[in-house]
């Protein structure tokens, strides 16, 4: 912004000094509106490009007073701030800005306004280490809740980040697709509060061994853009 106004005063003086040479050969009339003309013109340009920005900046206040908003509308929790997230462990993990002096405990859970983002994984005195739900391995597998008529139970077992789908396999019973199938957390086998939103099912499909089948679910939260989060205590 700065430098477009810089540009436009630089222009303003050389257009001053055109016309004060051109006036003494021309119509100092004609030359008088020509220069009014440029000088809107410019002026012109420099109120949209500052407009636009200012759009833009006033868009993503609006996104976050929104976020922000329906995070502090979730009861009993504590709301945190994502302070750090490393590039090359983007899906496993994250810090937050609360710690020891919040009474942020080991396995709280982590949610946003859209769902469940983790597990609480260490904890220091003003600060916590978040494991992301698409970081899965064999010691931190989490039973989950498909609400059909009856619930049927599995656990989450795979993250496909290309596709952005967790796997859902060892399903307790048979399962068919069909629209609108909610998947949630489940206190079934997990010290974890029960029916915190996960995402929803897109398909179901045979597992590799011809015996099974298993869900894949698409995650209701973005974890590419994880910027304000909840704390649920155990």
């Amino acid at each position: 912004m700065y430098k477009n106004k810089k540009n436009k005063k630089n222009i303003i003086i050389i257009l001053s000094i055109i016309f004060i040479l051109l006036s003494l050969s021309c119509n100092i009339k004609n030359i008088y509106n020509l220069f009014m003309e440029k000088i809107l013109l410019i002026s012109d340009k420099n109120i949209i490009i500052e407009d636009d920005l200012l759009k833009s900046y006033i868009n993503e206040l609006e996104d976050k007073i929104k976020e922000n908003n329906e995070i502090l509308n979730i009861n009993n929790c504590i709301n945190a701030t994502v302070i750090y997230r490393d590039p090359e462990f983007w899906y496993n993990t994250l810090k937050i800005n609360k710690g020891k002096d919040d009474k942020i405990e080991v396995g709280d859970m982590i949610i946003n306004n859209t769902g469940l983002i983790g597990i609480v994984e260490d904890v220091y005195t003003n600060s916590s280490k978040i494991s992301l739900l698409t970081n899965i391995n064999k010691e931190k597998k989490i039973t989950v809740a498909i609400k059909d008529n009856e619930n049927v139970y599995g656990i989450i077992s795979k993250y496909d980040k290309i596709n952005n789908l967790f796997t859902i396999s060892e399903l307790t019973k048979s399962l068919e697709y069909k629209d609108n199938l909610n998947v949630t957390t489940s206190n079934f086998t997990n010290t974890y509060k029960d029916s915190i939103l996960i995402g929803k099912v897109v398909d179901i499909k045979e597992n590799s061994d011809g015996l099974s089948k298993i869900a894949l679910v698409k995650p209701n939260a973005n974890y590419n853009n994880i910027k304000y989060v909840c704390v649920i205590k155990k």
